[in-house]
């Protein structure tokens, strides 16, 4: 069996769920990193990798909706998000994968990311919907409806994919 390690710089693209009220809204976040792999193979072709790596994130702007029992329903459109991927815990994750003895060219694994975003509430953005039953359709400053916007510190995802080569 072999064994060597590899670097390399990677660019993903995921769609995330950006709030927890089970309204459906998502927001894409693309991501760089940069990988370490320890790479272990067979003259077969199968092997297995286990690797950690570090990176950037960058966001798109997206809609935020907000629904609240006192009859608020508000949409927020075009909300930017920034990230800070190298300040603590730093955007981060482990893979672990498996090329199949039996089947060389069929591979599995299992990835974990954390990553994190927040939202520019400095920005003025537009805001329709209702506000305690009353309507609202104008510009407002996000900062002034959120102390805080943010997915973070628990916004870990775990993935199992599986591959052909």
């Amino acid at each position: 069996m072999k064994s060597a390690y590899t670097v390399s710089l990677a660019r993903s693209a995921r769609t995330s769920p950006i709030n927890k009220g089970g309204d459906g809204a998502r927001q894409n976040i693309t991501k760089n990193r940069w990988d370490c792999d320890r790479v272990w193979t067979s003259a077969d072709g199968a092997g297995s990798n286990r690797g950690a790596y570090l990176g950037k994130s960058s966001t798109i702007d997206s809609n935020v909706q907000l629904n609240q029992p006192d009859g608020t329903d508000l949409d927020f459109h075009g909300v930017g998000w920034y990230d800070e991927s190298w300040v603590n815990p730093k955007y981060y994750g482990f893979r672990l994968s498996y090329w199949n003895r039996n089947a060389p060219r069929w591979g599995f694994v299992v990835d974990f990311t954390h990553a994190k975003m927040y939202a520019e509430l400095d920005a003025t953005v537009r805001v329709t919907g209702s506000r305690e039953g009353e309507p609202v359709d104008g510009e407002e400053l996000l900062g002034d409806t959120f102390d805080s916007l943010s997915i973070s510190h628990g916004h870990n995802t775990l993935t199992f994919n599986g591959f052909h080569r």
